[in-house]
């Protein structure tokens, strides 16, 4: 859970909390505190960023929930950038050296990871995917890769130690508000629609419930 105030080509306030749960009630605090930094008002904002998934349900629908009501409230413009564009731009300025390939895989919390491929200029190599450990090892391109994410741990293992030419980033691996603000201010961002690679956890009882009388 994160917030940044970006101003004058700088991040000038930020907020990250680590956690598995708790977004919703964290947020907003975490909102006013970073505009407060900053001497910074809502209707100074030019426009707002947020992450669209793909992530945890409640998380995506939190904060999307969110900066959609402030952008509401407030007339702001407001975009949507994926959770793997925000670790790929913190990865590609980390200050690796040159690749052919950048591979992102963040934890879904399950067996899977989300991964997806782009190119040493960020462009996008591929779909958002929810995949298992082996079958990224298999899908690996040729040509010397950097690999980074929360996930990357897990693709070690399943590899056994990483490939040669697979270079894998130290890091956290999370997205960060402080990446989405230098993205947001680089680039058109997208309608904020939230990315979900899986299905709610949600399922229609097996039988029609009787009415109240």
């Amino acid at each position: 859970c994160s917030v940044a105030l970006w101003r004058d080509g700088d991040v000038r306030a930020h907020r990250f909390q680590e956690m598995h749960r708790g977004h919703a009630e964290a947020l907003m605090p975490m909102v006013v505190e970073t505009l407060a930094e900053g001497a910074t008002g809502f209707d100074q904002l030019d426009h707002m960023a947020v992450t669209v998934g793909p992530g945890s349900f409640t998380g995506i629908r939190a904060g999307l929930a969110t900066a959609r009501g402030l952008a509401l409230a407030h007339g702001t413009p407001l975009v949507g950038f994926t959770t793997l564009e925000t670790v790929a731009f913190a990865a590609a300025n980390s200050g690796t050296g040159t690749y052919e390939t950048l591979i992102i895989a963040l934890e879904t919390g399950r067996s899977d990871l989300y991964v997806q491929w782009f190119g040493a200029d960020l462009t996008p190599l591929c779909h958002p995917a929810s995949i298992a450990p082996d079958a990224v090892a298999e899908a690996l391109p040729q040509g010397r890769l950097v690999g980074y994410g929360d996930g990357m741990s897990r693709l070690e293992q399943e590899w056994n130690g990483a490939p040669r030419h697979v270079e894998i980033l130290s890091g956290a691996g999370l997205p960060d508000a402080a990446d989405l603000a230098q993205i947001a201010a680089a680039r058109s961002g997208r309608s904020p629609s939230p990315l979900y690679l899986h299905p709610p956890h949600v399922t229609a009882p097996a039988q029609p419930r009787s009415k109240i009388p």
